[in-house]
């Protein structure tokens, strides 16, 4: 069980561009770990430089703990998600997606009731070179504001 604390978290910001910056084409994901303590994960591609890393931003001294052996980076990812001509071929009812730097792949939508597009989920990956995960979740439909609504 987590107890929320009334301590703030550091502006992890200027960490995130400075571990950009040193690893560049290797990045595979970054993202923040509050468990067992608060740290900065980085995932690297390739196998040199896995361990821990202390940083000083001012007052902040943050964890960085470096992961390594990723299969592919963010922008190979990146690249992958935008070839609309072969997502749509193997989805043509796909709605949107996202790259989730945690596990290192492409995730891909369906509405619900479309479950037997996962089946495509092998196919697409191979096509696109990159693990691909496919998952059926309702649209977000947009609702106006409140004030928007009440009669004038």
């Amino acid at each position: 069980m987590r107890v929320e604390t009334n301590i703030s978290e550091p502006d992890t910001g200027p960490l995130t561009a400075a571990l950009q910056e040193r690893f560049r084409d290797r990045i595979a994901g970054i993202y923040i770990e509050r468990e067992p303590d608060f740290h900065v994960v980085v995932r690297l591609t390739g196998k040199e430089g896995e361990g821990s890393l202390p940083y000083q931003f001012g007052d902040d001294r943050v964890r960085v703990e470096i992961q390594t052996g990723a299969l592919h980076s963010v922008d190979q990812l990146r690249a992958a998600f935008k070839r609309r001509d072969i997502i749509t071929h193997f989805l043509p009812s796909g709605y949107g997606g996202y790259i989730d730097e945690r596990a290192g792949d492409l995730v891909l939508t369906v509405d619900i009731g479309n479950e037997a597009a996962v089946d495509s989920q092998a196919a697409l990956s191979d096509a696109l070179g990159v693990p691909v995960r496919i998952v059926a979740e309702e649209r977000a439909v947009a609702s106006p504001a409140p004030q928007q609504t009440e009669a004038r």
